[in-house]
């Protein structure tokens, strides 16, 4: 081979690797960034409703699918689908925990986000 078909045959296998790694690029950083970020939960026993604000940075909508609070599965009040780039408050009847503080975890998208919920 002369020297003409081999920089060819390098420039065609660097652009197949780079196309390559940009739809590996793409395709994890669509799916990571559907993660949902919890800013704080705080239980009011008012009506026995805990009240989580949630964060949805985006791209993607996010559905939740269920809140645990210690243990014990929480029964969702409000809808619990949120909109990209949107804070949503979420509100669910769980059993009282005896503990000052309980741990919780929430459910979306299949993610499981744990979460402290103070009691107040």
């Amino acid at each position: 081979m002369n020297s003409l078909a081999l920089l060819l045959l390098l420039i065609f296998t660097l652009a197949l690797a780079f196309a390559f790694f940009w739809f590996a690029y793409t395709t994890f950083v669509s799916t990571s960034s559907t993660i949902v970020t919890i800013r704080a939960a705080m239980l009011y026993y008012e009506n026995g409703t805990l009240r989580l604000v949630v964060v949805n940075p985006g791209p993607n909508p996010v559905y939740v699918d269920a809140v645990y609070l210690s243990g014990a599965k929480c029964n969702l009040t409000n809808n619990p689908y949120i909109r990209q780039g949107t804070v949503a408050e979420i509100d669910a009847v769980c059993p009282r925990p005896q503990a000052a503080a309980a741990q919780g975890m929430l459910i979306a998208n299949g993610y499981s986000l744990p979460f402290t919920a103070s009691i107040s």
